[in-house]
């Protein structure tokens, strides 16, 4: 169970879920990530690479260059509906706090 201290913090169950998905653990930095790359595939699918940090360009390229996710000329991205479903879990996992 997540709590408010480990909120965007990699967890034994995000290693778990990137291990099986990825075949490796993603990183802290891949991990805040994800919330930008989903907030820009449900608004219009633009990344800024202004609001990115070469680091977080790589980890674009490497998931891209694995077939999960493609940039486009006009600076959108998409990503495969199976990527998708496994960063839904992540963040979930990461972020959503489940008790109220």
């Amino acid at each position: 169970m997540l709590n408010e201290n480990e909120r965007g913090k990699i967890t034994d169950k995000i290693k778990e879920i990137s291990k099986n998905f990825l075949g490796e653990e993603i990183s802290q930095l891949e991990l805040r990530l994800y919330p930008y790359i989903d907030y820009c595939l449900k608004n219009g699918g633009y990344l800024e690479r202004a609001k990115m940090s070469r680091e977080e360009i790589g980890i674009i390229q490497t998931r891209e260059q694995q077939g999960y996710c493609k940039r486009h000329y006009d600076g959108s991205i998409t990503v495969t509906r199976e990527f998708y479903n496994y960063m839904q879990d992540v963040l979930a996992e990461g972020y959503v706090l489940w008790e109220f």
